[in-house]
């Protein structure tokens, strides 16, 4: 496993730090989308922490699993934050008070899985001679 697998496989078997960040501080920077929905944030951070475990079984599978993973955190994020930016946009446009449509913890989720997921592409590549 190359350099770029190791840092992916460590990313998903930190889930725990990131779950009691979130938990306990309430720092959000692994699951931002799902704030509503804690039953399903917490079986997310489950499913990223069995990615791990399996990446500790099968090395190969780590480039993989962080694209389909953090593939779909980004789509679901970019959602979550589009979303709320055009109920933001159309309750200007009616004359209503508008509330900001995210928060850092929002930014901060979509900076680590864009780099999760380039990291993936990159892992997937392999190292120079």
């Amino acid at each position: 496993m190359n350099r770029l697998g190791r840092l992916l496989r460590g990313y998903y078997l930190a889930t725990p730090v990131f779950m009691a960040l979130d938990g306990i501080w309430g720092a959000d920077l692994r699951v931002s989308f799902l704030d509503g929905a804690p039953h399903l944030k917490y079986g997310y951070y489950a499913a990223c922490l069995a990615l791990g475990i399996v990446m500790l079984r099968a090395p190969g599978m780590a480039p993989v699993a962080t694209l389909l993973e953090s593939g779909l955190n980004v789509l679901m994020l970019s959602l979550s934050v589009m979303l709320p930016y055009y109920r933001a946009i159309d309750a200007v446009a009616a004359g209503q008070p508008a509330a900001a449509p995210f928060d850092l913890y929002t930014v901060l989720n979509c900076v680590l899985c864009s780099a999760a997921l380039t990291a993936g592409v990159y892992a997937r590549r392999p190292e120079p001679a």
